[in-house]
């Protein structure tokens, strides 16, 4: 229990609570009070899980907090006007976002459901799905080593996940296409170069592989898919029940319209971006990477809708936004200072060698 969240606290949010239960599950369903109250603190919000009793099933409720980021005062959040505006842009997103996958009637595809939003505490309460993210398994020795089992079963995963996304963009996004936009490409090469000149100083190198990104945007023609994005599209924050279902978390309220390829960038680089591949240089996990590409591809696009230059465009662009923030973190994160001198030439390699490997496409 953090120390924001005193006993009184959590009684008074379970009370607040008590109308948001029996409009979903009728008047028997109550909070245990067998069970405490736990409550997790993360970068952007508090999150208090209450576990229900008095139905058949033992569903869990989740109260979400927001918070300023690495804030963690519960009272100035509180008062802070913005953080509600945000929240009740969250639940509209939430709320449309669960109508569309109950229309679209996917067994394999779900949505967190929400249930209502508490004036008082600013607070979203949603369902909480009984699921693991997908990155435990990314994560793992089998899935790391590429043995085959693991692959499969994680490759179907993404297979859904791509199928998840499609689904969110084309009907919670409003998905268009149009012609490639220039102007698009131009404005994600701007914000690199800032970061990079922030972070990386004047790296030679990086400085090749901007160039080398600004000389590739020219070059890319016909069109694509420009929709509001989830903008938060990775591993952690994809979730695969018990049963093999798939279920995406945190879709971004404040999303801006951009392409489709952003997110589809963002989930294709994080299966890059962990510890095994990293050491090895990608050594045991190429084939893997190869599986994993061609399973978005084939799930999410149609036929004559997939460019791969888009794709690498922006997969090299969201690696070397990362690069830069990883060498922001080795300054100001303290635990990162502590492992800069042995972890920062390995990342250093692998990133430049992963920028290299989508420039060539």
């Amino acid at each position: 229990m953090t120390q924001d969240f005193d006993q009184k606290t959590l009684n008074d949010i379970s009370t607040s609570l008590t109308g948001s239960l029996s409009d979903r599950f009728g008047s028997k369903a109550r909070i245990d009070p067998s069970h405490l109250p736990v409550v997790r603190s993360f970068a952007n919000s508090f999150i208090v899980r209450f576990p229900i009793e008095g139905l058949d099933s033992s569903p869990v409720v989740l109260a979400k907090i927001a918070h300023r980021p690495h804030k963690r005062d519960l009272a100035a959040a509180l008062k802070d006007d913005s953080l509600r505006t945000l929240a009740k842009s969250e639940m509209a997103q939430l709320e449309a976002t669960w109508r569309s996958f109950e229309e679209l009637g996917d067994p394999n595809l779900i949505a967190v459901q929400p249930l209502s939003y508490l004036e008082e505490w600013n607070a979203i309460v949603m369902l909480e799905v009984n699921a693991r993210p997908l990155r435990s398994q990314l994560t793992s020795l089998a899935v790391g080593f590429s043995q085959a089992k693991a692959t499969a079963e994680f490759t179907r995963h993404l297979r859904n996940a791509s199928q998840w996304i499609r689904h969110y963009h084309d009907h919670v996004g409003g998905g268009k296409i149009e012609p490639v936009s220039q102007e698009l490409l131009q404005d994600r090469i701007e914000k690199i170069e800032l970061d990079v000149k922030q972070f990386m100083g004047k790296s030679a190198d990086a400085a090749r592989k901007l160039a080398l990104l600004e000389s590739k945007s020219r070059q890319i023609t016909g069109t694509e898919t420009i929709a509001q994005l989830h903008g938060d599209f990775h591993c952690s924050n994809i979730l695969v029940t018990p049963q093999g279902q798939i279920c995406v978390l945190d879709p971004r309220a404040n999303s801006s319209r951009r392409s489709i390829y952003n997110d589809l960038a963002a989930l294709l680089t994080d299966l890059h971006l962990k510890p095994i591949p990293m050491v090895t240089g990608g050594f045991f996990t190429r084939k893997f990477w190869d599986q994993s590409r061609q399973a978005i591809i084939e799930s999410y696009f149609k036929p004559g809708e997939y460019s791969q230059p888009l794709l690498d465009f922006y997969c090299a662009s969201e690696v070397m936004f990362k690069w830069s923030m990883d060498e922001r973190d080795f300054t100001n994160r303290k635990k990162m200072r502590m492992l800069k001198s042995v972890a920062r030439p390995v990342l250093g390699r692998y990133m430049s060698r992963l920028t290299d490997r989508f420039l060539a496409g």
